[in-house]
């Protein structure tokens, strides 16, 4: 139960598929979007176009969008390997030579069979590039026919793709070629009929909602994707939250005060002389004063309190990190004309470099560690260069209220 309900605020239950694919020496979007509900997906609609700004109206930039890019950037190979043979050397026998650090690639192993993709990480990049202009965050990408595999246990024989032709024989995926044309004729797959175009986008949410990682090097980059998607998510889900809470406490302030408001008529109306009246209001005026020294007491101990945070966090930088901003209660949003300032109460953010990902790992997990720490939240982490990445992190601090 907890888990469909952090999946709920975090994912939703829409899902939306995207796949790039080259049909006819042109570049194409395809889109499905997909409902899931009491562990069964219902097909919404989908849509087809030549650019991807004919797709931006039927994209909810809120809900998880899954892309797989099969265009001409993606180069697949399908090999009969060793079954103990792991991914690299599957991938080094699919395309000897490789540089690694030039590309991302998945493999996907059936029994004696294995397709593996590759891409230029500049191409991939490119395309993230383009759909974060447009306001879209991926929550997961995937390389070629990488997830196909997983509709082998719905399909006997030859299935035909957006470009491509895959045979499956005996719950194995065992073959695929390239298709230059590709009837639009709906496949049943279960208890669904898609098209052609659906059915990669098909295949990876359902690899997504099933777990079903796949061996390559996107780990790192789906990681990011996913965090900041979710991160995004849980955001929004918290200021409307917020702004709902604010609205029920004010309309209770609003009855009590009305409440104690009329008691307060009634009282005065029934005092017997003016004598009563001052006592009454004399005695107001000492528990304001008495509210007020508390709360300048409160503001001294604040401050102290913040040079002690900054102290601690100081002592414990590693080498390879360097801050380059500390913001104590920083702001939720910029100054705006005739709004209101919000804080993030009980927070600290700090962002800065680092040259070393793994001793970062381990400062922020010990941050995470610290009693006066409650929760440590990766906002930004992207790298500058091939040895170094900026960070920002926010930190919820325990305090007493």
């Amino acid at each position: 139960m907890l888990k469909k309900i952090v999946r709920h605020i975090t994912e939703g239950n829409l899902y939306q598929g995207l796949e790039v694919h080259t049909q006819e020496s042109q570049e194409s979007y395809a889109l499905l979007n997909m409902r899931y509900n009491k562990e069964e997906l219902h097909p919404l609609d989908s849509v087809i176009g030549k650019t991807l700004e004919e797709l931006l109206p039927h994209i909810e930039k809120s809900a998880p969008v899954l892309v797989t890019f099969n265009s001409a950037q993606v180069l697949k190979k399908h090999i009969v390997a060793d079954t103990n043979n792991n991914p690299e050397r599957l991938l080094n026998q699919a395309f000897p030579n490789l540089e690694l650090d030039n590309f991302y690639y998945q493999v996907t192993q059936a029994g004696s069979n294995a397709i593996v993709s590759i891409s230029k990480k500049v191409a991939i990049d490119g395309y993230l590039a383009q759909l974060k202009e447009r306001g879209i965050v991926p929550i997961q990408i995937a390389l070629g026919l990488s997830h196909m595999d997983v509709l082998a246990n719905y399909v006997e024989g030859t299935l035909m793709g957006s470009n491509f032709e895959v045979h499956y024989q005996r719950g194995n995926l065992v073959a695929f070629k390239a298709k230059t044309n590709t009837a639009a004729q709906e496949v049943e797959i279960g208890n669904l009929a898609l098209l052609p175009t659906q059915l990669l986008c098909f295949a990876q949410i359902v690899a997504y909602l099933n777990s079903k990682p796949k061996s390559s090097n996107l780990q790192l980059i789906n990681g990011q994707l996913g965090d900041t998607f979710k991160n995004a998510r849980i955001f929004d889900f918290g200021i409307k939250g917020a702004l709902g809470l604010f609205l029920v406490v004010l309309l209770g302030n609003f009855l009590i005060f009305n409440h104690y408001h009329t008691a307060n008529q009634q009282l005065e109306s029934s005092l017997p002389n003016v004598d009563l009246q001052d006592l009454t209001l004399k005695q107001l005026q000492q528990r304001v004063t008495s509210k007020e020294e508390r709360l300048q007491l409160i503001a001294k101990s604040k401050n102290s309190r913040t040079s002690l945070y900054f102290d601690k966090l100081a002592m414990d930088i590693p080498s390879s990190v360097q801050l380059q901003a500390m913001h104590f209660q920083p702001l939720r949003f910029p100054v705006r004309k005739d709004k209101p300032i919000e804080l993030q109460e009980h927070s600290l953010q700090i962002a800065g470099i680092t040259n070393d990902k793994n001793t970062f790992t381990l400062w922020a997990d010990h941050l995470e560690m610290q009693d006066w720490i409650r929760r440590v939240d990766i906002l930004d982490y992207e790298y500058v260069s091939n040895s170094s990445a900026s960070f920002t992190l926010n930190l919820m601090l325990n305090e007493a209220e």
